[in-house]
């Protein structure tokens, strides 16, 4: 059998490495059908609940339980717990559809209950810039700043 032309398998490794690494990038956040029905869905089942409006806006909200999170926003990217049990941390990633950039959100839940975050925006040309919660930073369009009580996934 003979061995193709190193003209024909660079090109075709390449591809794959790149189609690889693509396969790895976080995806963008759409708000999906299923994410719009489990908000309903809970919120029928929990007709009081203090963070309704927030939930059915697709806002986390400092002091809501897990279940009020997942509800809101879905299933995390990541989940991982502090040695001690006593912090989790929520992992999501959002990638701008026209930008490329990547925003990363760290929900830190302490015993249970969402009490911070941290919001890391990735340039799609290198580089990243971590938010200040101490100081008001523009986020996008309907987002909060991180030293808010309310955040929006863009």
């Amino acid at each position: 059998m003979k061995t193709p032309p190193l003209k024909l398998i660079l090109p075709l490794l390449f591809l794959g490495l790149v189609m690889y690494a693509c396969s790895h990038c976080p995806k963008s956040y759409k708000e999906t059908d299923t994410i719009i029905r489990s908000r309903q869905e809970y919120i029928r089942a929990h007709p009081e609940g203090p963070f309704n409006n927030h939930i059915l806006n697709g806002e986390v909200v400092k002091g809501m339980g897990l279940m009020e999170v997942l509800a809101s926003w879905g299933l995390p990217n990541s989940r991982n717990c502090s040695e001690s049990g006593a912090q989790e941390f929520w992992t999501y990633y959002a990638t701008g559809e026209q930008t490329g950039d990547i925003r990363e959100y760290v929900l830190i839940f302490k015993d249970q209950t969402l009490s911070r975050w941290k919001v890391t925006l990735s340039v799609a040309e290198g580089g990243y810039r971590e938010q200040d919660p101490s100081k008001p930073v523009t986020l996008g369009k309907g987002e909060k700043d991180a030293g808010s009580d309310v955040l929006k996934k863009k």
